[in-house]
């Protein structure tokens, strides 16, 4: 007594019949999974792209606020020692150059 399923045969011959179909929706399937798996490293590649761009511009930057940080430094010295002669003057009593110097 052999098993019979919708009109077939035997099952077997359903097996033998569907596999086919399995197999292509398989198929399908990992196509999908390696056309996405491709994408994703593109995008990866393309994010290191950007990525190293922009270190590239941070690391600029630093170089930049490293040089304006070092003028102000020199200029907030300079601005300290003249403020300093200035008043060593003052107390001195040498008010015609603490006057010119003060117009500057």
């Amino acid at each position: 007594m052999e098993n019979t399923i919708k009109g077939h045969e035997t099952l077997r011959e359903q097996m033998h019949e569907t596999r086919p179909r399995i197999e292509l929706i398989a198929t399908v399937f990992m196509s999908i999974a390696i056309a996405l798996s491709a994408y994703c490293a593109y995008e990866a590649t393309r994010w290191s792209g950007v990525q190293a761009i922009a270190f590239a511009t941070a690391s600029t930057d630093r170089v930049e606020a490293s040089k304006a940080a070092s003028i102000a430094s020199q200029q907030l010295s300079y601005d300290a020692g003249t403020l300093l002669n200035l008043s060593e003057a003052y107390i001195e009593g040498k008010t015609d150059i603490v006057t010119e110097l003060g117009t500057r």
